[in-house]
């Protein structure tokens, strides 16, 4: 099982994460992008995702908003709005969301290279996978305690 933080806004203004919990997927926000093909094609059925979010002035300060799985790479759900038919991602099952943001303060080691390679890229948000092993038990000890619901 890998772990990828995703991104959920569009252009930082417009959140697409009620519509990817309602009808059970994740995609990106452009039709393709090179950099990130690779990425979604290592993303197999049963990894986690986590819808994440950072302060732009900050991006070290990192925000967990929602965990799920991937329970089907090969397609998006039959019933997604058309605005995400030809986009690029696959299906998720949204295990629980957040009301308030579950603040992650990174430590030093805190950071994953795969983060910190995208910072300043492309808006840190469209996926990477995450092998921070700091990181992930954060996610497991999250998805395990009291927050998980």
């Amino acid at each position: 099982m890998k772990f990828y933080g995703v991104g959920v806004q569009y252009g930082r203004k417009d959140d697409k994460l009620s519509d990817f919990q309602k009808f059970g997927f994740w995609c990106m926000g452009h039709d393709t992008h090179e950099k990130f093909e690779e990425v979604i094609s290592n993303v197999n059925t049963g990894d986690v995702v986590f819808a994440k979010s950072f302060i732009p002035e900050n991006p070290r300060h990192f925000y967990i908003r929602a965990i799920g799985f991937v329970s089907d790479i090969s397609k998006l759900p039959d019933n997604v709005p058309n605005e995400y038919k030809s986009k690029r991602g696959f299906s998720v099952v949204w295990t629980t969301s957040f009301e308030k943001r579950l603040d992650l303060e990174p430590s030093d080691n805190f950071m994953s290279e795969g983060f910190m390679k995208v910072l300043g890229n492309v808006r840190t948000g469209t996926i990477y996978h995450e092998t921070n092993k700091e990181m992930i038990l954060k996610i497991v000890e999250t998805m395990n305690g009291p927050y998980y619901k």
